[in-house]
């Protein structure tokens, strides 16, 4: 093998492992942050409650003090001559109040201050919450989503390099094996799928060239074409903000129009069908629901998007919500099934 092939093959093995090791070191690490978190939040729910308890047990004490020192305070005397009413000291019972008083201040003290800690903590990990959840997604999908890539352009240089003659038989390169780095992770099948050859019927033409064959659900064939979002008709949509996400929610439908952009749509472009997104989903451990063929399916399947198409304008019979996250997204067209045209 050239020297030159053979050390960029080298870099990209070595970059693919890396991609998977800092995935399960940062999922690692986010999972033992997330137990000192709980950890935390406990023993202040604990704190909390114990001053509570103290608060009330203090109180009590107050009271029985004060009720003691009122007793002592009515068992007086008169004087004989003047009849005046002569008070005792009632020393003890005093001391015995402005003791519970001095308890009962300090454990109200302590309550209002462990509650303000437990709010800000509560508050602070409220927020950190958001992030790391949008955080641990985009680890799961993304660098895993790479070191395929990666897995790819590895085998592709071994292609070149034995069709170059460069190397005479040049060793199968395994795809992303996630046990590797996932433990507790396991697949069907330790490679992901073969790379979809360029040459198969590619999707995606313009609506000006007419509609593609594009694969469906299993082996049946769809008419799509992309269709320019411009040109749909979406003045009587009942989808106007995030609120009217219901079904699936706005966050992830957006994170399935990504999906879509950057990894289902290329590799349909290619040639990729819905089995080869199962078998990449397998290779990965999606279920699914969190996994590229809902993704092919929701854009190349039977309940992709539905267009009537009136002169050169279409108007909208399925695929609201997506349409609605494509235009946020800034994504400009979409693959869509023309149902009637008039």
């Amino acid at each position: 093998m050239d020297k030159q092939v053979h050390v960029e093959i080298e870099a990209l093995e070595a970059l693919r492992r890396a991609l998977l090791g800092a995935s399960s070191n940062i999922k690692g690490a986010l999972a033992r942050f997330q137990r000192e978190i709980v950890r935390t939040q406990q023993w202040l729910s604990e704190r909390v409650a114990f001053w509570e308890r103290e608060v009330h047990r203090r109180q009590t004490e107050l009271d029985q003090a004060q009720a003691a020192l009122a007793r002592c305070l009515a068992s007086g005397t008169r004087d004989p001559k003047t009849g005046a009413y002569i008070s005792p000291p009632c020393t003890a019972e005093r001391r015995w109040v402005a003791a519970a008083t001095q308890k009962l201040n300090q454990a109200q003290r302590e309550l209002e201050h462990v509650r303000a800690w437990k709010r800000r903590v509560d508050e602070a990990v409220s927020q950190y919450s958001v992030q790391a959840n949008a955080f641990d997604r985009k680890v799961a999908s993304d660098l895993p989503n790479a070191a395929a890539f990666l897995a790819g352009c590895i085998r592709d240089l071994h292609t070149y390099a034995a069709s170059s003659d460069i190397a005479a038989s040049p060793p199968d390169v395994p795809s992303p094996n996630l046990n590797d780095s996932f433990p507790g992770l396991t697949t069907s099948s330790s490679t992901l799928p073969p790379r979809p050859q360029s040459g198969r019927p590619q999707s995606g033409q313009s609506a000006a060239t007419g509609p593609s064959r594009v694969s469906g659900t299993g082996g049946s064939q769809l008419p799509l074409q992309e269709v320019n979002i411009d040109k749909i008709d979406l003045s009587s949509s009942p989808v106007t903000s995030s609120q009217d996400f219901h079904k699936v929610s706005y966050q992830e439908m957006v994170e399935g129009l990504q999906k879509w952009q950057n990894v289902v749509a290329p590799a349909v472009a290619q040639g990729a069908d819905g089995d080869y997104f199962s078998q990449l989903d397998a290779t990965l451990g999606h279920d699914y629901a969190h996994g590229y063929r809902r993704i092919y399916d929701a854009f190349y399947g039977q309940d992709c998007i539905k267009l009537e198409q009136v002169g050169d304008r279409f108007i909208v019979i399925n695929g609201y919500h997506r349409l609605f996250v494509a235009r946020k997204l800034g994504i400009t067209a979409l693959p869509a099934q023309i149902v009637k045209r008039r």
